[in-house]
């Protein structure tokens, strides 16, 4: 698709992701005004199995998932993902099997978004890197969600991958909470995504193909935090490199 097509496309998809993320917010804010915590489950299946697939197919990327079969049912995950694209937090709760409900790790900044705030702070874990009590308040409750059976979803990058290189350098926080819950981790790997919208470029995005792959889980029971770094890198970089 020629770039003009492409901006116009993105233009349109900016449209559709307004058209669903206010309309969420709202029912999220309202709902959790009057239900509280126990409005949780009901918006994060929301946002993850409805709002997030309904953005991909109105922006025409159809996510081809492989290993939905690895994941098992309503059981507690720390899952990780590559991050290149502003449209893979849509991406990545639409590989995942309607019946892994996840809550997920994000930038504070991501709360001063208008209507992405609302439903960042309520359904996810807002963490200030830069501050170390807020990292460590931000561990706890990730445990917590980790006891209720919920899974965490984390870009270990730490932020979205503008350069060349295949991966950015992890941090050690997912991996870490892995090993203290002794949960598995598992990869889900997108690939294609700067195809479909690169980030380098203003208003860039295209309809087609992103592929996902959602590999085996890996146990971290006499594995270091070091050793499942380099077995989910070594994971991810050979689906982006095939």
């Amino acid at each position: 698709m020629i770039p003009i097509l492409r901006s116009l496309w993105a233009i349109y998809c900016y449209i559709m992701i307004a058209i669903v993320v206010i309309p969420t917010s709202i029912i999220v804010f309202i709902s959790t005004f009057l239900f509280k915590n126990n409005a949780k489950t009901f918006n994060l299946f929301m946002c993850l199995k409805v709002s997030s697939p309904l953005i991909m197919l109105l922006s025409g990327i159809w996510v081809r998932v492989r290993g939905k079969s690895n994941l098992e049912p309503n059981k507690g995950y720390v899952i990780i993902s590559n991050h290149q694209s502003y449209m893979d937090i849509f991406a990545n709760p639409t590989s995942i099997p309607r019946h892994n409900i996840f809550t997920f790790l994000a930038k504070s900044e991501l709360g001063k978004t208008p209507f992405f705030g609302i439903i960042a702070k309520n359904l996810g874990v807002l963490v200030n890197r830069k501050s170390m009590e807020s990292r460590k308040k931000s561990y706890i409750y990730m445990k917590k969600v980790l006891e209720n059976g919920f899974s965490i979803f984390v870009y270990p990058e730490g932020t979205r991958n503008k350069s060349n290189d295949a991966l950015l350098p992890f941090y050690d926080g997912a991996f870490k909470l892995a090993k203290d819950m002794n949960v598995p981790i598992v990869v889900n790997t997108l690939v294609g995504m700067k195809k479909r919208n690169n980030i380098n470029r203003f208003l860039d995005m295209s309809p087609g193909v992103l592929d996902s792959y959602i590999e085996k889980p890996i146990e971290t029971e006499n594995k270091s935090v070091q050793e499942l770094k380099e077995i989910c890198i070594d994971l991810m970089k050979k689906r982006l490199q095939a």
